[in-house]
């Protein structure tokens, strides 16, 4: 199995993808219609503040960076912690 490069990772350990079920309910105004972000629907999805998605976790992207020594983002502006 190859090593990975420091610099790529899984979405799910990145600091710039919002998983939280609560941050996704402010996030993403309408959703509680639906049911809500805690339900087993959504599964990992959560929203990359890189690409302003709302995807599932990919194993590989070139804008990873781990959340120890996190970073916020607030509508689209990253400012550390």
């Amino acid at each position: 199995m190859a090593e990975r490069n420091s610099r790529t990772g899984d979405c799910r350990t990145c600091r710039f993808f919002m998983d939280d079920p609560q941050e996704l309910e402010r996030a993403l105004v309408g959703i509680l219609a639906l049911s809500s972000a805690y339900g087993s629907a959504r599964g990992d999805s959560g929203i990359c503040a890189v690409h302003d998605t709302f995807q599932y976790p990919l194993t590989d992207c070139r804008h990873y960076r781990s959340r120890s020594g996190c970073f916020e983002v607030v509508a689209g502006d990253v400012t550390q912690r």
